[in-house]
This record gives structure tokens, C-alpha cells and sequence, in this order.
């Protein structure tokens, strides 16, 4: 099974970035929230639309978004 990726947000200059995908069974969308410098994944939320994964991707990114693929609001 994979999951579809939906958006990448990025600041680069902090080495930060989220992820916007497609959630589970229970809901709709999930964030995963990463150190790219390290190349590691900090925390992953779960959450049922996606303007709340959008509004979490930009507050862990320091709302200073350097990069974007994908749909955003």
C-alpha cells in the first residue's frame, strides 16, 4: 500500500519540512514533520481535513516557506 504525497513544504534555511499526505482509515490526511538536515522525522499528526495539516506544515516551518511542491492553501 502507498500513500499518496500531496504537498512538500520546506525552509531551508532552518533544514525543516512537511509533508502533506494522504491519511489512513480513521482520517483523512496526515503531516509528517521532519529535520531534513538530519534526515529525520520528528513527529507525524493525523488529522481530518487538509487546511489543519496546512496551518500545522507552516507553524512548524516557522511560516518561512523557502520551497513548495504540490497544493497548498
Amino acid at each position: 500500500m502507498t500513500t499518496e504525497l500531496l504537498a512538500t513544504l520546506r525552509n531551508d534555511n532552518d533544514g525543516l519540512e512537511a509533508l502533506i499526505m494522504e491519511g489512513n482509515d480513521k482520517f483523512n490526511y496526515r503531516v509528517v514533520l521532519r529535520d531534513s538536515d538530519a534526515d529525520a522525522t520528528i513527529v507525524v499528526q493525523f488529522r481530518h481535513n487538509y487546511f489543519e495539516c496546512d496551518n500545522i506544515a507552516r507553524e512548524f516551518l516557522l511560516n518561512e516557506i523557502t520551497h513548495i511542491n504540490g497544493d497548498t492553501l
